[in-house]
């Protein structure tokens, strides 16, 4: 294997994460984020999805900083955590609604009319729940903050202690979110 200069930047950098330096972490991200963005956008074809997975790929390089080991170029571990990502979701997606659109026949061949509205009702609520489990965690709280106890933005943000802007923004992003993962599974 040839070092290049960016090889030895990278692994000096990873070294750094390791221990848990944050300017470490944030030179990586800044390096890397277009191009796993690049990669999430072309099998989303959504941006705000495309951001939170980048997001949630360089969380999980967080959380394990200290006890990962690369053994390839970390150009290339970030690309595959990315795409491992982006698979395991469209795979759970996919396993979503085949296990609803079965469950779905099965409930048709011996319901009647009325107990079959009521149980498309309960479908459609069970899908809002799991699009919402889908969230990333920040933008999961807020929604489950203004969506079920029906706190205001104010209320969220002190309860939260974050910033106002910062609620109205995760709870829109929230909602574009919920929209795309909703867009296919509900008429």
């Amino acid at each position: 294997m040839i070092m290049t200069k960016v090889t030895y930047e990278d692994e000096y950098l990873f070294s750094l994460l390791k221990q848990g330096n944050q300017d470490a972490f944030t030179q990586l991200y800044n390096k890397y984020s277009s191009m796993l963005y690049g990669l999430s956008y072309r099998y989303l074809q959504d941006r705000n999805l495309a951001e939170d997975v980048v997001q949630q790929v360089f969380l999980h390089l967080w959380e394990v900083h200290s006890t990962c080991h690369i053994k390839v170029h970390l150009r290339n571990y970030l690309y595959t955590m990315t795409k491992n990502y982006l698979l395991n979701m469209i795979r759970d997606t996919n396993d979503i609604i085949a296990r609803e659109d079965m469950k779905g026949t099965e409930q048709n061949n011996i319901i009647d009319d009325g107990l079959q509205e009521k149980l498309e009702e309960e479908r459609k609520f069970g899908y809002l729940r799991w699009a919402v489990k889908q969230l990333p965690s920040c933008k999961r709280e807020i929604c489950l903050l203004k969506i079920y106890r029906g706190l205001n933005n104010q209320e969220i943000a002190d309860e939260l202690n974050i910033p106002i802007n910062t609620v109205k923004c995760y709870y829109t992003q929230s909602l574009k979110l919920l929209k795309y993962y909703l867009r296919n599974h509900v008429e």
